[in-house]
């Protein structure tokens, strides 16, 4: 089993951060944090890491030096500050830097400050994301879903609504007496058809959410001429998760849009 330690100056923010996003993608691993000063852990840290589902409130700030006698694997500084002071850390592990903002620097209205916590979060998760997959070897699943498939009545009719609705051609395969409309899968790998003879549609099933790109309102706003109906137009989820918006097709299927914008 591999040990992972994070450094940054307080132990607050960045490191703790870093800490619950590498537990997340790689729960097989012992990962610790600590810092050259430690200060506490830092509540719009511990806010900001629950509302993007990982809970890192039973964290403590560490001083760097309760870590002396474990043996690492890698040590990573994410801070320009605990670098300096990580070549005197006795260890043979493998040293690796990436140095990150200071959310805690942050200055502005309370809505200004707290976007900087996100963008500093988010930024931690894209890195520990790649290195748990690309160090580590961890088994990190980009989508919960691989594959949807949307039953129909009327094929030619949802083929038609549905070329228009997400702007792509779908292609018509018939596969064991079920005739299927495939879309192209997007970028992370999440594709999906139009199926004929196999399930029946539903306004009261599992909610599908196309990705409606930089503003749903771009395909949310063909979806009446199309000869669907818009149930919710497009809400604010929250500043963090961004908008939805639900609608039925033309078979009578609920689903929706998300998009960030």
């Amino acid at each position: 089993m591999k040990k992972v330690l994070i450094l940054c100056t307080g132990n607050s923010c960045r490191s703790q951060m870093a800490e619950g996003w590498l537990r997340h993608f790689s729960p097989e691993t012992q990962v610790y944090s600590a810092g050259t000063h430690p200060e506490g852990v830092n509540v719009h840290a511990r806010h900001v890491m629950k509302v993007a589902g990982v809970d890192i409130s039973n964290h403590t700030s560490n001083h760097v030096n309760d870590y002396m006698n474990m043996d690492f694997d890698y040590v990573i500084t994410v801070c320009d500050n605990a670098k300096e002071r990580c070549p005197y850390f006795p260890t043979i592990a493998e040293k690796v830097h990436e140095s990150f903002p200071d959310p805690a620097g942050a200055k502005g209205t309370d809505v200004e400050v707290m976007k900087e916590y996100i963008k500093v979060r988010d930024m931690l998760k894209s890195y520990f994301k790649d290195f748990a997959i690309n160090k580590l070897g961890a088994d990190v699943r980009t989508n919960i879903f691989a594959w949807v498939e949307v039953p129909v009545l009327d094929f030619d009719r949802a083929k038609e609504f549905y070329e228009a609705l997400l702007d792509m051609p779908i292609q018509e395969v018939d596969l064991a007496g079920v005739k299927h409309g495939f879309w192209s899968g997007t970028d992370n790998g999440v594709g999906g058809a139009i199926v004929k003879g196999e399930g029946a549609p539903s306004n009261t099933g599992p909610l599908v959410y196309f990705d409606g790109g930089k503003d749903l309102n771009n395909s949310l706003c063909r979806v009446n001429d199309l000869g669907g109906e818009v149930i919710i137009s497009k809400t604010l989820i929250s500043e963090e998760i961004g908008y939805y918006a639900t609608f039925n097709d033309t078979e009578g299927n609920r689903l929706a849009f998300w998009s960030k914008n």
